[in-house]
């Protein structure tokens, strides 16, 4: 999951984030959190949010992305997880869904790219009335 940084202004049940876990919470083993860092960044956020959802029983682990104006960090570590994080915690790439709500342009292409036509993803669909809805996203190519 990208993690954007939560604003003064909003609660962490207001985040995307938090509405994405909170809707799969029930069959949720393990989740990797991707957060930027420095001032501004989205670290606090993403630690968090692993604090909270690890109250539930969540494996949640955090990693930063140094650079977030470049695809290519985000794209490595989305590899890194699916090859070696995903197995190691008993996962099949079925079992597991890629979040792009969060984080930055580049990082959400990087996502994208690292997922491509194999691995599921979502972005979250703000609701006016309501929670934040999960929408899937899944590439296939002409």
């Amino acid at each position: 999951m990208l993690v954007s940084p939560q604003r003064a202004t909003e609660r962490l049940e207001d985040l995307a984030s938090y509405q994405a876990l909170a809707f799969h919470q029930r069959r949720l083993s393990h989740c990797w959190l991707i957060a930027t860092n420095g001032p501004g960044g989205s670290l606090a956020t993403a630690q968090a949010l692993a604090q909270h959802f690890g109250t539930y029983g969540i494996n949640s682990t955090t990693w930063q992305v140094l650079d977030a104006t470049h695809a290519d960090e985000t794209f490595a570590l989305v590899e890194q997880i699916y090859s070696a994080e995903v197995p190691e915690a008993g996962l099949a790439v079925q079992d597991v869904i890629a979040d792009i709500t969060g984080g930055t342009k580049p990082m959400t292409a990087g996502m994208v790219l690292a997922c491509g036509e194999r691995r599921p993803m979502q972005y979250m669909v703000f609701q006016q009335n309501g929670p934040s809805l999960p929408v899937a996203l899944r590439l296939r190519a002409p």
